[in-house]
C-alpha cells in the first residue's frame, strides 16, 4: 500500500511534465524524493512511462444463434477528471442486436463516440454491408470529421471488431499498428484458436500526441507502444 501511494504522487507530480517531454533523469530524481526505495525506482518509473491501462472487446455467437457482446477498459491513462471514453456508451464502444450481429471498438474513444462506431457498423451490416465493409465506412466517417487531414489522423487510431449473426466476422483498424512489427490483431475462436491481423484503413502506424521523449531501452520492454 505504501508503494501504491508513493506511485500515486509520483503520477501526479510529474505526469504531465514527462507527456510535454520531461527527462527520465528528473523523474528518477522526483522517485527519490518521494521516498521510493532505490530497487523500486525503476519500477515505479516505468509505470509512470507506460502506465497498465489498456481496451478489450469480445463477441460470442452460441450454437443457439445467440449473440452477446462487451467491452471493458481501464481508461485512458492521465485523463482528464470527468472524461467518459467510448467504451461505456452502448452504440460505440459496443452495440449488439440479436437479429444482425455484435460489434466493438478500442482506440480514440472521443473520435468513436463522434461516428456511433459500433451502432453504424450494426446498421450498416443490417443494410447488407458485410462486416469488412460496414467496419470501412464506420472508419471512414472518422476520416471525414478530420477532413481527410493526415497531419492530424495520424495522431488517431481505432480498432472495430465484428461480428454477424451467421458467424462472418472482420476486424479493421484505422491504421496498421501502434509500430512497425506489431500490427493490430483479433483473436477467433470457432474451434481454432488464432489471431489474425486487422485489415487497415491507411498503411503505415499510428504516433502518440504529445511525442514521447526519448525513452532508455531498458525502461521500453512490456510496452505496446514503443517495441
Amino acid at each position: 500500500m505504501a508503494l501504491a501511494q508513493q506511485l500515486a504522487q509520483l503520477l501526479a507530480g510529474v505526469a504531465v511534465r514527462i507527456a510535454l517531454g520531461g527527462s527520465v533523469g528528473r523523474i528518477s530524481t522526483r522517485a527519490a524524493d518521494l521516498g521510493i526505495e532505490p530497487e523500486l525506482q525503476l519500477a515505479a518509473v516505468h509505470k509512470v512511462l507506460f502506465p497498465p491501462t489498456g481496451t478489450i472487446h469480445c463477441s460470442a455467437l452460441n450454437d443457439k444463434g445467440e449473440i452477446s457482446g462487451c467491452t471493458t477498459t481501464s481508461g485512458l491513462a492521465f485523463k482528464l477528471p470527468g472524461r467518459c471514453g467510448d467504451s461505456p456508451i452502448i452504440g460505440a464502444g459496443c452495440y449488439t442486436d440479436q437479429d444482425i450481429g455484435s460489434a466493438g471498438a478500442t482506440g480514440s474513444g472521443e473520435e468513436n463516440i463522434k461516428v456511433a462506431g459500433a451502432h453504424t457498423i450494426i446498421e450498416n451490416m443490417r443494410h447488407g454491408m458485410s462486416p469488412h465493409d460496414a467496419g470501412m465506412d464506420a472508419l471512414k466517417r472518422i476520416v471525414r470529421n478530420y477532413n481527410e487531414d493526415m497531419s492530424k489522423l495520424r495522431f488517431l487510431d481505432m480498432t472495430y471488431y465484428i461480428l454477424r449473426k451467421d458467424g462472418a466476422y472482420a476486424g479493421v483498424s484505422l491504421w496498421e499498428g501502434y509500430s512497425k512489427g506489431n500490427p493490430h490483431k483479433i483473436a477467433i475462436h470457432d474451434g481454432n484458436l488464432r489471431a489474425e491481423a486487422t485489415i487497415s484503413l491507411f498503411k503505415g502506424y499510428s504516433q502518440e500526441f504529445p511525442p514521447f521523449p526519448d525513452i532508455p531501452e531498458d525502461l521500453r520492454k512490456g510496452s505496446e507502444y514503443l517495441k
